[in-house]
């Protein structure tokens, strides 16, 4: 529950439907994905810099990571839907997710190039530059930790969808003389 809040608490005047209440969340893929994000962190921090007490904390307190959208995808999908278990290693190449009036995009596509930049995993496992978050950190709605913000609008049709950049861009070649 601390992994929805934390994500929820960035996400201006979003809403959770009313059947995401009687989901059992232990066997929710985003969950397992977080817990096991977590227990990865603690494995690579140095045994000696982190107590059991500050290990267990990390898996009792979990929170949505900037550098792992694919988790909060899923978890936005599930409390969107009232039961949609997307398992987050099959987001990775989705950059926003619409719901209803919302438009839930990773936060890296609406930010500015030029800050400062936070890593961000590309679908395909290499890690890029992205923009940061400290662009908006002022404006209510339009700043989350978690790399995902919300924007109020909708791609006009009903349900869930899921956004990916398409596989072959179809770009034409232009010649000087056009």
């Amino acid at each position: 529950m601390t992994f929805i809040n934390s994500l929820y608490n960035g996400l201006k005047n979003a809403t959770v439907d009313v059947r995401a209440a009687k989901i059992k969340f232990d066997n929710a893929h985003w969950v397992r994905a977080a817990i096991q994000g977590a227990s990865q962190a603690i494995m690579s921090s140095s045994p000696s810099a982190m107590s059991t007490d500050a290990a267990y904390e990390k898996l009792t307190h979990l929170s949505p990571k900037a550098d792992d959208p694919a988790t909060s995808f899923a978890c936005i999908a599930m409390m969107e839907s009232g039961g949609f278990d997307l398992v987050p290693s099959q987001l990775g190449a989705v950059f926003a997710l619409c719901s209803a009036d919302s438009l839930y995009i990773a936060s890296a596509l609406i930010q500015d190039p030029a800050s400062a930049a936070l890593q961000w995993r590309h679908p395909h496992g290499k890690r890029e530059k992205a923009m940061p978050q400290s662009s908006n950190k002022n404006k209510p709605g339009l700043h989350h930790d978690a790399g995902i913000t919300r924007v109020r609008s909708n791609i006009g049709c009903a349900g869930m969808a899921l956004m990916i950049s398409p596989p072959n861009t179809m770009v034409h070649d232009y010649d000087l003389d056009d």
